[in-house]
């Protein structure tokens, strides 16, 4: 009897539930096909439809929000500062660890050292009156040892100052292993703190640009001095290129780079950017290539200036060059080509 008036009283709800459903949701239809008219009749009348009465919640920020974003920001640029600080003290001692070892090789190098006092009292404290040349690479000063040597001081450039101390070491390293009548003499070098200082044999004639290019000096060299002059050079350059234990090329050769003793005997000088060059066998053209280009205009062979091919027919080029400003007495230079100008003018002779 239970069971039954269970049953009973479960179909009586199902039926009831079901009337109450179909009378709630039959009017869905009516409602949306309502809605459809009230939009159309709107659209036609060009209304706005209404705006939700509802307030939403807007995109911005709130303050707090405001106050995350400022603390993140500052957080990620104080760690990339301290970065940037730890990145700098890296490079900072990795580049004096690279100085320093490059002191010690000086150092422990055949050529001999000065006492930075006894460089400053030869040259009277570095005197602007003693200075006797001045260039890209710094200043030459005359001194006087304390036992009467005259000496030619080259205090460098503080400028770029490690590329200044390759060159400073490059030129200590292949001078000092080179001893030739027509090449100057390296006597020492000093180094104290920013100052790099190297002391030469004074030359008391100076360069040979300084007579080859002022009329008055240049009337002052005979015929036979000039061919002394031409042939000492080529005696130099066939020492670096072939008989000294290092073989290299000077890579700079010009009438300045030339000096000229009492007895006006040319000496090959300023050896910055000379660079140790072997060669297989007798063929002086064999060549590499460089990205480097370093040298001065007018004297730099054409395969060098725009290829970049190091040889020793790149000195051979330049003495070529100097060859014809010491018998022309004119310089080769951007406002007048030399080289062209002594075609032109074989040209027109033969």
């Amino acid at each position: 009897m239970a069971s039954l008036a269970m049953l009973v009283s479960w179909d009586v709800w199902k039926d009831r539930n079901d009337r109450v459903f179909r009378n709630h949701y039959s009017t869905i239809p009516m409602v949306v096909s309502r809605i459809k008219e009230e939009v159309m009749l709107w659209a036609k009348a060009g209304a706005k439809p209404l705006k939700p009465t509802s307030k939403t919640k807007t995109s911005e920020p709130t303050s707090k929000t405001k106050k995350f974003v400022a603390v993140i920001a500052s957080v990620i640029t104080g760690f990339a500062l301290l970065l940037l600080f730890f990145g700098f003290l890296i490079w900072r001692k990795a580049r004096l660890s690279n100085e320093a070892a490059i002191f010690y090789d000086i150092m422990r190098g055949e050529c001999p050292t000065y006492d930075i006092g006894l460089i400053r009292a030869a040259t009277g404290g570095f005197c602007p009156e003693n200075a006797i040349g001045r260039g890209g690479f710094g200043i030459v000063y005359k001194g006087q040892m304390p036992d009467g040597q005259e000496v030619a001081v080259k205090k460098l450039s503080a400028e770029n100052r490690m590329q200044g101390l390759k060159e400073f070491k490059n030129e200590v390293d292949l001078i000092a292993k080179l001893q030739h009548r027509n090449l100057v003499r390296l006597l020492g070098c000093c180094i104290h703190g920013s100052e790099r200082l190297l002391v030469y044999e004074y030359m008391s004639n100076k360069s040979l640009d300084a007579f080859i290019f002022d009329s008055r000096r240049r009337a002052s060299l005979s015929w036979k001095t000039r061919m002394d002059v031409i042939l000492g050079v080529a005696r130099g350059l066939v020492y670096i290129h072939q008989d000294s234990r290092h073989t290299m090329i000077h890579r700079d050769l010009k009438a300045a780079n030339v000096l000229l003793d009492q007895e006006m005997v040319a000496k090959i000088s300023d050896f910055g950017i000379a660079r140790l060059f072997s060669r297989t066998g007798d063929d002086l053209e064999d060549s590499t290539v460089t990205d480097r280009i370093v040298g001065t205009l007018g004297y730099m062979s054409p395969e060098y200036a725009m290829g970049g091919m190091v040889s020793f027919m790149q000195d051979v080029y330049s003495f070529g060059v100097l060859l014809l400003e010491i018998v022309s007495g004119r310089r080769n230079q951007r406002s007048f080509n030399l080289i062209a100008h002594v075609s032109n003018q074989f040209t027109n002779c033969s």
